[in-house]
């Protein structure tokens, strides 16, 4: 299982260290410390962005986290969409970025089986240079389930 904590300090007031220590066994950390001076973050270059309630987080590192391969797909002359691919097993997962929508595609044997198109909230976005994919949905597309704890602001995700 991957444990994924979040934490965000908006004030001197708030206990980082206190923030800390509630996140004990979690795998990954993201942390935001708004108060000024850098908060301790675990293998994620960008933190997470929340939007429309769900949490965003860097494309690359949670694929990959899940063993998932990636490869990305350099737009044509023409053509300004930027799309990414993460295979792992028997589905692979195609998405753009800007875009409320990606595609599962069941493979086997390498072949596709059966594709069903997936609406995001939110969408994959650019951000920072980043691009940022909703955890639950990619999660989930990998068969892993996903639970928010509101308390500790852990996303929790168990493949």
């Amino acid at each position: 299982m991957c444990r994924v904590g979040y934490i965000r300090v908006s004030s001197k007031e708030q206990n980082w260290d206190r923030q800390i220590e509630n996140l004990a066994g979690v795998s990954k950390v993201f942390s935001d410390k708004l108060s000024g001076g850098d908060g301790e973050q675990l293998s994620f270059e960008q933190n997470p962005v929340i939007l429309n309630d769900g949490v965003l987080v860097q494309m690359r590192t949670i694929f990959e986290s899940m063993g998932a391969e990636v490869d990305w797909y350099t737009p044509k002359k023409g053509n300004s969409n930027r799309s990414a691919t993460a295979t792992l097993n028997s589905k692979s997962i195609v998405f753009e970025v800007d875009s409320s929508y990606m595609s599962i595609t069941a493979l086997k044997n390498g072949q596709a089986t059966d594709t069903k198109k997936i609406t995001l909230n939110p969408p994959t976005v650019l951000y920072n240079g980043y691009t940022m994919v909703p955890v639950r949905a990619v999660s989930e597309a990998f068969g892993a389930s996903v639970k928010w704890d509101g308390d500790s602001r852990t996303v929790y995700i168990n493949n």
